[in-house]
């Protein structure tokens, strides 16, 4: 066994793409949303963080809300389930102004 064991990573196991937020229709308002999370031991996303800067609030907020009914198979460490800090990025693309 070496000194330290490695964590394995979490893995996404329930996620759906947040829908395209219909405040944004007019403006074709696109982008990439970095979020931190706390993944608890369960799997649970939890203390969202936006890492983006300058990112535009209402896909912030939307990618939030998605993150509710996101959950992951959990990371572990020696084969126990562990709380860990995880990045993920949510995309988002106007379905009205692809050109």
């Amino acid at each position: 066994m070496a000194e330290y064991d490695a964590v394995t990573p979490p893995e996404r196991d329930k996620f759906k793409q947040p829908p395209y937020p219909p405040a944004l229709n007019a403006t074709c308002t696109e982008g990439t949303v970095v979020v931190q999370v706390i993944l608890t031991e369960r799997g649970v996303p939890i203390s969202p963080h936006n890492l983006t800067r300058d990112a535009n609030p209402i896909l912030v907020y939307s990618a939030f809300e998605a993150l509710r009914d996101w959950r992951f198979k959990p990371a572990r460490l020696g084969g126990e389930p562990v709380k860990v800090f995880y990045n993920l990025a949510v995309n988002f693309k106007s379905p009205w102004c692809q050109g």
